[in-house]
C-alpha cells in the first residue's frame, strides 16, 4: 500500500505538497555529496553567524536603533565581503 493511500482531506492535501516540494527542490537536496564534501547541511553555522555579527552588535548596553539604521548595519558586512561598496 502506498504511503498515504488512507489519508484524505487536508490531511491528503499537505501531503501532496510537501511530496510535490520535495520533488520540485530534489536537485538541491544531494546531501550524499554535500556529507562527501565536508559541506555543512544544517542551519546552525548560519544561525550562530547571525546571532554573533548581527544581534549581538545591535543589543549593545544602549543601543537605540531605527529600522533604517537597522538593516544598513546588517547589509554592510554583507557588501563588504562580496566587494559590492
Amino acid at each position: 500500500m502506498p504511503i498515504g493511500s488512507g489519508l484524505s482531506g487536508p490531511k491528503r492535501k499537505t501531503l501532496n505538497a510537501v511530496a510535490n516540494y520535495l520533488y520540485r527542490n530534489r536537485s538541491r537536496m544531494r546531501y550524499d555529496e554535500y556529507l562527501t564534501n565536508d559541506w555543512p547541511i544544517a542551519s546552525g553555522p548560519v544561525e550562530g553567524a547571525c546571532k554573533n555579527l548581527i544581534k549581538d552588535q545591535m543589543e549593545r548596553s544602549g543601543m537605540r536603533w531605527t529600522e533604517q539604521m537597522a538593516e544598513a548595519i546588517v547589509t554592510t558586512p554583507s557588501h563588504l565581503s562580496l566587494r559590492r561598496f
